[in-house]
């Protein structure tokens, strides 16, 4: 059951020529003198990138912390334009590892929507379903993604509790493409969430949705990735570390996890036996970045992996700025073009900072 939802997907690179409710934003990706100079690492071209976010919980602007703020869809975006102009060749993929939801509040719904356009204008592929994205009600989650077809959703144990089958693909294969479109790699993506036999919300066709334990359900899905000979393995995990941990053990064939709970952050990610591993922390401070280098046999020879906390040291991208700034909040009016089916925008951000893929400060 778990094979016949194995779907394949390509990756796109993202459109940075954005349209905001029928107005061409125009604008330059010079950045002027040095800024952001070292934030990007040098070194060989990688045969594959991989990137992710997780535990966003709405914030499509900086997270507003006292010290250090950090975060955001601008941010995000300048990242992911450098190593696009680094390194074209080499395939990309970017995921989410679920809990991207902001409170169940007309500005919290307003943010949700806006933090899901913006990853899909970034490129991503797979977005794994945390239990607070689907506490919305799976009709509304549902809705909130029609609009964007290049983003799919993935549950490995969200399933309806009379069949026990997965409500969501439990994978994906996603193809990931080079910048300049001339190279792919299959990755297989898993999505999971941390077991909670208390779980229950109403599902499709008047069923109960429930939260399974993942272990098993992990492990098939793995087997059918394998069968379908992707390049690699990654799972998307919104659980405890320490759980993680556990499944790594108990599950081989996994090749890197990407997880986020409970503000957790590897400051380095750790490796255990041949699986990579590293957690993100919280509110979409962190984007991690892992590049992948394969031997001419197909398997993994060596990676290289940091993670960028999205200080104002990143640079914003103009976009994703203007993307941001256009996001109605409080029911501001302003001349600012409105985001189709998100209202009347806010005014433009006054601030010189750059800001990404995370909301404004509360």
């Amino acid at each position: 059951m778990l094979q016949e939802l194995t779907k394949t997907i390509a990756t796109r690179a993202p459109r940075w020529g954005l349209i905001i409710g029928g107005f061409g934003i125009v604008a330059s990706f010079a950045l002027a003198g040095t800024a952001g100079k070292g934030l990007i690492d040098g070194g060989p071209e990688p045969d594959l990138l991989l990137m992710s976010t997780g535990d966003v919980i709405g914030y499509i602007d900086s997270c507003g912390c006292k010290l250090n703020p950090a975060g955001g869809l601008a941010r995000r975006g300048w990242t992911l334009k450098q190593l696009e102009s680094r390194y074209a060749r080499a395939p990309i993929a970017i995921f989410d590892t679920g809990n991207f939801t902001d409170l169940p509040t007309a500005a919290g719904n307003t943010k949700t929507k806006a933090l899901i356009a913006g990853m899909a204008q970034l490129g991503y592929s797979a977005v794994n379903v945390g239990e607070r994205d689907v506490n919305v009600g799976y009709p509304e989650l549902i809705a909130r993604f029609e609009a964007h077809p290049s983003l799919h959703l993935i549950s490995a144990n969200i399933v309806r509790q009379d069949t026990q089958v997965p409500v969501f693909p439990a994978h994906v294969v996603v193809e990931a493409v080079s910048p300049n479109g001339k190279k792919a790699r299959r990755v297989g993506v898993i999505g999971a969430i941390r077991y909670n036999p208390l779980f229950q919300k109403r599902g499709p066709d008047s069923t109960n949705l429930v939260i399974a334990a993942p272990a098993e359900r992990i492990a098939a899905s793995v087997a059918a990735l394998r069968a379908e000979r992707v390049d690699l393995v990654v799972l998307l995990a919104a659980m405890n570390k320490d759980d993680v941990k556990k499944i790594i053990e108990d599950v081989p064939g996994l090749d890197y996890v990407f997880g986020a709970y409970g503000g957790i952050i590897t400051q380095t990610p750790e490796r255990i036996g041949s699986t990579t591993l590293v957690y993100l922390g919280t509110q979409g401070q962190r984007l991690s970045e892992t590049r992948v280098f394969f031997e001419e046999s197909g398997k993994v020879k060596r990676d290289d992996s940091k993670i960028h906390w999205l200080t104002a040291s990143y640079p914003a991208d103009p976009v994703m700025l203007d993307f941001v700034n256009a996001v109605p909040v409080g029911g501001v009016e302003t001349q600012r073009p409105a985001i189709p089916g998100l209202g009347q925008a806010k005014p433009a951000s006054k601030s010189g900072g750059a800001k990404k893929q995370t909301k404004p400060p509360r």
